[in-house]
């Protein structure tokens, strides 16, 4: 679990960034469990510092893919073995 600024809203996507400043962003389907909300600014709001899970790290573009369901953020869900495929 990481702790990040949302910088961006987007129509699709959130953009953001880790405190060490490694940029990631946040798709539209990773925002919430709920989908029920036409625009993403309607969820999160430029500033807004909240939690999100990473889901993959990609090399080649040095960014990370995170999400913020509250599903994904509960302690039950194993996560750690797709991110670490991704770093290999």
């Amino acid at each position: 679990i990481v702790t990040v600024q949302i910088g961006f809203v987007k129509s699709d996507r959130v953009l953001c960034s880790l405190d060490s400043g490694l940029p990631c962003f946040i798709e539209r389907n990773d925002v919430s469990d709920l989908q029920d909300f036409r625009r993403l600014d309607e969820k999160v709001k430029v500033g807004m510092v909240i939690h999100a899970r990473v889901l993959e790290i990609r090399r080649d573009t040095f960014e990370a893919r995170l999400t913020c369901k509250t599903t994904e953020l509960q302690d039950h869900v194993r996560w750690e073995y797709p991110v670490m495929q991704t770093l290999m």
